[in-house]
């Protein structure tokens, strides 16, 4: 009788601990539909015949007094990373603790799409159709760092007037807000390094723009058709300006190009119409096809020793250019580089017989408007 209530003694108490051992906290991640917030929300395992009971957030059980308690600060929807503690307690009774970062989203996070790049980062766009004035783009998404402003990511979102980058973006793909008509500024971070073909094509209402150092190239028709646009400064960073970079942009009246700049590309200020006057830097080497052309308020203009080329139609159609000092540098001048110029005076530092190639006599109405073997600026 004694070795059956011994018996029965043991299986009741190893009952008893398994049912402590079972009764286990776990925290899923959740995320709220409406805000794409991900937040903590701990769930619990059934516990039968042991009578624990498990709170929201504190757990106590009975045999053991243990405690284990989660808590959570309260994460907001400004995209903002916030810190969760956790106390855990091991099978020994000693408290764990670990920090883990949680992180948010926009509201408007519902009209993202991403993509993963190949170092692991994301690019994002919007999805079509997206009719939102103002976007705030997020630093991080699922725990991955967003790099990159995709391909068209903003094509033509007509109603788009503002939208606030994130120091975590490096890149502006092509045509990213092309055709966003609305947008009337926008502030690049300091984190970008290349502005992308057609970045800002056709932002009609855009009056400024900070391109900031570290962006290295600016891409073809990079700003075509920004016609608010009325000033812009180059930072000492850029090498190259791409063809048609600032084509049509009839506001345009005054730009810095840095020295480091060793290239202007075929038509980059192509109808810039209220341009009255530019530098170009030491460093540039070529100027390209029609890159001047049409720039009917342009008076003058001074070309470094450094340009060995200038591009056919480079200067065609500037009505209002009254001279040009054109160094001994250079060797070669494309077809109506300087057609229909008619108020030019022209300086070439080289003499008459050695008149770079592709010289067309043609390009002044009198002789007397070319001065050769000129050795200073007019």
């Amino acid at each position: 009788m004694k070795i059956k209530k011994a018996i029965g003694l043991t299986l009741l108490s190893a009952f008893l601990i398994s049912g402590c051992a079972n009764a286990n906290v776990k925290t899923t991640s959740i995320k709220d539909s409406t805000k794409s917030d991900y937040v903590s929300s701990p769930t619990t395992s059934d516990v039968s015949s042991s009578e624990t009971e498990i709170g929201s957030s504190t757990t106590d059980v009975s045999s053991s007094e243990t405690e284990i308690s989660s808590s959570t600060t309260d994460v907001s929807s400004s995209g903002t990373e916030i810190s969760s503690s956790t106390t855990d307690v091991s099978s020994s009774g000693t408290e764990i603790s670990s920090s883990t970062p949680i992180y948010t989203e926009p509201a408007e996070s519902k009209y993202y799409k991403y993509s993963e790049l190949p170092d692991g980062t994301l690019a994002i766009a919007v999805v079509p159709n997206t009719n939102l004035e103002s976007l705030t783009i997020p630093r991080m998404y699922d725990g991955k760092m967003v790099t990159k402003i995709a391909n068209n990511a903003f094509l033509r979102c007509s109603s788009l007037n503002s939208i606030n980058i994130p120091e975590s973006v490096t890149s502006i793909g092509n045509n990213a807000f092309k055709g966003c008509t609305s947008l009337t500024s926008i502030v690049i971070p300091n984190s970008v390094t290349s502005i992308g073909d057609n970045a800002f094509n056709g932002c009609s209402s855009l009056t400024s723009i900070n391109i900031p150092n570290g962006v290295t190239s600016i891409g073809g028709s990079a700003f075509e058709g920004c016609s608010s646009l009325t000033r812009i400064v180059i930072p000492d960073s850029v090498t190259s300006i791409g063809g048609s970079a600032f084509k049509g942009c009839t506001s345009l009246t005054s730009i810095e190009i840095p020295n480091t700049v060793t290239s202007i590309g075929g038509s980059a200020f192509y109808g810039c119409s209220s341009l009255t006057s530019i530098n170009i830097p030491n460093g540039v080497t070529s100027i390209g096809v029609s890159a001047f052309k049409n720039c009917t308020s342009l008076t003058s203009i001074v070309i470094p020793n450094t340009v060995t080329s200038i591009g056919g139609s480079a200067f065609y159609g500037c009505s209002s250019l009254t001279s040009i000092n054109i160094p001994d540098s250079v060797t070669s001048i494309g077809s109506y580089a300087f057609e229909g110029c008619s108020s030019l005076t022209i300086y070439c530092e080289c003499a008459e017989k050695d008149k770079p190639a592709g010289w067309n006599d043609n390009w002044t109405p009198s002789k007397d408007q070319v001065v050769w073997g000129h050795k200073s600026n007019p």
